[in-house]
């Protein structure tokens, strides 16, 4: 970034402590060291207390900091609008929730999963604030590292990626998925796409091609050994696809957008369609259960008077003779709760694969609407930017858009907001972008003032 692209902003409060800056930087880094150890320890770190207490704290002081420098003003530019009324009609859903409506009748509602399942709606905005503390604080570092240290953190990853699948990986999965994995795919799709950005975008003249033809050889090789999470699922294949796209058209930053933005219309169309029409991919077992079940939640959804679902029922509108066949199904001999059907987590926290269609089937369709709206009015921002901005800027900018648009895409085809790994990642990715947004601007008004 330019100096004043990386000027920190001052939140109203005018100065700043040296003891606060250390603090900061204290949080962020042990942000960034949870992510990676979570990454590689699987359920030891994101599934417990424990495992999560380490990050919850950093991501609350973080954002209590900047809170207090920021008195608690909402701005009312850009995307934020939507976000509010996400988060409101979020809100009007929970408290909906607790009084047991809308009622359907034959849907199982259990109180005890009703906070479980909207979480989101507090640890959304406390992530998206931590995040600015994040990004303030590793952001230009994070970006240089990776750049010099890319194959060594690329050789890592994969090795890590590897390993930890062949000796660690659940073999049930291996046998009915038909490969292997241990790793937290969701943050390895992040990291990655992050240091690959920072070592082809960088303008010091380190080799690019080599960065992916390295990720290519990897790619081949999980496919051949079934080990590995980083590229087995299909998500993992549009992802390496983006990275094409971003290794093609770097220097050519409008097409450059206007690429990723076809791509994801393809891919926002394919599940239009399917969700509509789930029988056209019936030759695709995985992807008609998803398609039915969306269908299913849409459906629900209208029965509700799109007030939306709410919280405390199964992601699946299922009724409630449904629930102990729907257990049965899901159950895998060497996960903890194999043979207890009185469990019911699997049907009440386990996501159905996109967070958009979640989004209007528990908060309706205001809550899904302000959500949609909210991300388009991300991408298309940041694409503007992109086209009309100087070139010191481009590499963030094109760095952030690509996480942005693989963030999107991981919410509307795998788990995502109703997961607490994915969500801080998630909103990670939407922090890096409104801050850039708001140095851009900040540094546009200086110019102009002079």
């Amino acid at each position: 970034m330019s100096s004043a692209a990386t000027q920190e902003p001052s939140y109203g409060v005018p100065g700043r402590r040296k003891g606060s800056v250390h603090l900061e930087t204290f949080l962020s880094v042990v942000l960034i060291v949870w992510l990676i150890v979570g990454t590689f320890t699987h359920d030891l770190v994101f599934r417990t207390f424990a495992g999560m207490l380490p990050g919850f704290v950093a991501l609350a002081a973080a954002s209590a900091l900047v809170a207090l420098r920021n008195g608690l003003a909402l701005r009312g530019d850009g995307p934020y609008p939507a976000l509010y009324i996400f988060t409101g009609a979020g809100a009007f859903a929970l408290v909906l929730s607790f009084l047991g409506y809308p009622d359907i009748g034959g849907l199982p509602r259990s109180d005890r999963f009703i906070i479980r399942q909207a979480y989101f709606l507090v640890l959304l905005p406390v992530t998206l604030m931590a995040g600015f503390v994040f990004w303030r604080r590793l952001y230009p570092w994070l970006y240089e590292f990776s750049a010099r240290y890319f194959v060594p953190l690329s050789l890592a990853i994969m090795l890590g990626d590897l390993i930890s699948a062949y000796y660690f990986g659940d073999p049930l999965f291996r046998e009915i998925n038909g490969y292997s994995k241990f790793a937290n795919k969701l943050t390895l799709y992040f990291i990655f796409l992050f240091i690959f950005m920072a070592r082809i975008t960088h303008p010091r003249r380190y080799s690019r091609f080599f960065p992916f033809v390295l990720i290519t050889v990897y790619l081949a090789a999980t496919k051949l050994l079934t080990y590995g999470s980083l590229f087995q699922a299909s998500t993992g294949l549009l992802f390496a696809f983006y990275l094409l796209i971003a290794l093609l058209l770097r220097n050519r930053p409008i097409l450059f957008a206007q690429v990723f933005l076809l791509v994801l219309a393809c891919v926002i169309g394919i599940v239009v369609v399917g969700t509509v029409s789930p029988e056209l991919f019936s030759a695709d077992k995985n992807a008609v259960w998803r398609f039915t079940n969306w269908r299913s939640n849409f459906q629900t959804l209208h029965e509700t008077g799109y007030l939306g679902i709410g919280f405390g029922t199964p992601y699946f509108p299922i009724t409630t003779q449904d629930l102990e066949n729907a257990l049965t199904i899901f159950k895998r001999g060497s996960e903890p709760w194999s043979g207890k059907t009185e469990i019911y987590d699997l049907v009440y926290l386990r996501a159905q694969h996109n967070s958009f269609v979640n989004m209007f089937f528990r908060t309706g369709l205001a809550g899904g609407l302000s959500f949609l709206a909210f991300n388009l009015i991300l991408l298309t921002g940041l694409m503007r930017k992109i086209s009309q901005i100087a070139s010191h800027n481009l590499p963030h900018l094109q760095t952030a858009y690509v996480l942005l648009v693989a963030g999107i895409t991981q919410a509307m085809l795998h788990v995502g907001l109703e997961t607490p790994r994915f969500l801080i990642v998630y909103a990670l990715t939407v922090a890096l972008v409104l801050l850039l947004t708001w140095h851009l601007k900040s540094e546009a008004e200086h110019r102009h003032a002079r």
